[in-house]
């Protein structure tokens, strides 16, 4: 076999195995853990593929089509060097990026990509669904709804190919920024995943603790600040709790229950709201699949 043939044939059986774990998710985990794992078999075999690919190898002489997408012809009276890795930088430069309103004091807001109005009347401790995004630099202008007089924040983000990026409004009204947090949707086999973001701007820095399944109250993550995003913490599968307190401390800022941390989830808790008078921590659960 070839080497295009090969490495298509790679990316075809992992993107498979990866709808099949997750459409089993919920219905049967042990099935679910076995297509993940094959996923991850497959993924690796891909990567190999592409990146140790000798550039003085004999390719075919043909364009290799993107699957689906009919091959570009060769200019006319011009070299050309036909690239067979092409197509799997297409496939894989396809993004994602959701949009969070995590600031308590702002109205509902419209956010506006490169000049394009792709979010409207996005309220409080609430979030968009991921949009899928090609790689490049995007200009995101936040208003408050309705309005295209002055932004309350003109930022500039950078999606790289294959990404996952959440973007959130955070801040007090006259003070909104957006902060940008890259996420991670690849499941982990019989395991679930939990990273905790800290948008609470008077609240100072938290030490993050998890109880469940059984287990006694324990330090999740510690010291975290204002603006920070964790890593992802791996935990058994169950029903979790967290307690959000004050870092070194013994007050406790805010505890969420009933978290679902079941096999293979990917969730991000982010914290906002808090610390100034008449407000209150609260927490927004996110999956990132």
């Amino acid at each position: 076999m070839n080497w295009n043939d090969q490495t298509l044939q790679y990316w075809r059986e992992a993107s498979i195995n990866a709808m099949l774990a997750q459409y089993y998710r919920h219905i049967d985990p042990d099935r679910s853990a076995m297509y993940a794992k094959q996923h991850s078999a497959m993924t690796a075999k891909l990567a190999a593929q592409v990146e140790h690919r000798s550039p003085h190898a004999n390719y075919a002489g043909t364009y290799p089509p993107f699957p689906g997408k009919p091959a570009p012809e060769a200019p006319r009276h011009a070299s050309y060097s036909p690239d067979p890795q092409s197509w799997i930088r297409m496939e894989l430069s396809s993004s994602r990026v959701r949009m969070v309103h995590a600031s308590p004091e702002t109205d509902d807001i419209d956010i506006y990509a490169n000049g394009k109005l792709v979010i409207s009347r996005l309220n409080y401790k609430s979030a968009a669904p991921y949009l899928n995004v090609t790689e490049g630099h995007y200009v995101l202008d936040v208003y408050p709804s309705g309005a295209v007089r002055q932004p309350l924040v003109s930022q500039t983000l950078n999606v790289q190919a294959g990404n996952s990026y959440t973007i959130a409004a955070g801040g007090q009204q006259k003070e909104v920024r957006l902060y940008a947090y890259l996420d991670d949707p690849a499941p982990t086999p019989e395991q679930a995943k939990v990273k905790f973001v800290h948008l609470c701007p008077d609240a100072g820095a938290v030490d993050v603790r998890v109880s469940g399944g059984g287990e006694e109250l324990s330090r999740m993550f510690e010291q975290v600040e204002f603006m920070q995003a964790t890593s992802y913490a791996i935990l058994a599968p169950s029903a979790i709790s967290l307690h959000v307190n004050e870092a070194d401390g013994e007050h406790t800022h805010l505890v969420i229950n009933g978290i679902d941390a079941g096999p293979q989830t990917v969730t991000t808790v982010i914290c906002m709201g808090g610390g100034r008078e008449g407000q209150r921590m609260e927490a927004l659960l996110l999956s990132d699949l």
